[in-house]
C-alpha cells in the first residue's frame, strides 16, 4: 500500500508540488512491475504528448521503460507511445501523434532503481477540442 512508510498516495501527481509524489508499494514488500497510473483530464482533450517529473528526492523507482496509453471510456485502451526514459531527476517529455482521450495511462514496464515506480508531477501537453 503507497500510504504505509511513506505518504505515496497517486493523488500526488496532481497536488503542484514537486517535492511529494507516487510511490508504490515498497515498505512490507513490493508488488512486481508492470505498474501503472491513470490520469482523469476531466474531459475529452486532443493530447499530443505527456511529461514526467521523476521524485526529486532520490532515484528509487525512476521509471525507465514506460508505455502511454489513451481512453475515452476508461476501457477501451490504445497504445499511443513506449520507450525508455533516461535516468534523471529532469523532466522528460513523451511525443505523441495526437489522439482524442480523456484518460491517460503511465505505464511503468521497468524501473532504474528498485522494482517499484514512483512520479512527481506527469503533465500533459494538449490542444483543447
Amino acid at each position: 500500500m503507497p500510504t504505509v512508510g511513506e505518504n505515496g498516495r497517486a493523488a500526488n501527481v496532481l497536488d503542484g508540488n514537486q517535492a511529494t509524489f507516487w510511490h508504490t508499494r515498497w515498505y512490507g514488500g513490493t508488488d512486481p512491475l508492470p505498474h501503472h497510473i491513470v490520469l482523469d483530464l476531466g474531459e475529452k482533450l486532443e493530447v499530443t504528448g505527456l511529461r514526467y517529473l521523476p521524485r526529486q528526492d532520490g532515484a528509487n523507482g525512476r521509471i525507465a521503460g514506460y508505455e502511454v496509453w489513451g481512453s475515452t471510456d476508461r476501457t477501451a485502451w490504445t497504445k499511443v507511445a513506449a520507450g525508455t526514459f533516461a535516468n534523471t531527476a529532469a523532466e522528460q517529455t513523451v511525443t505523441e501523434n495526437g489522439m482524442l482521450a480523456r484518460y491517460l495511462k503511465l505505464v511503468a514496464t521497468s524501473s532504474h532503481v528498485g522494482s517499484w515506480t514512483t512520479a512527481a508531477e506527469p503533465n500533459v501537453t494538449r490542444v483543447v477540442r
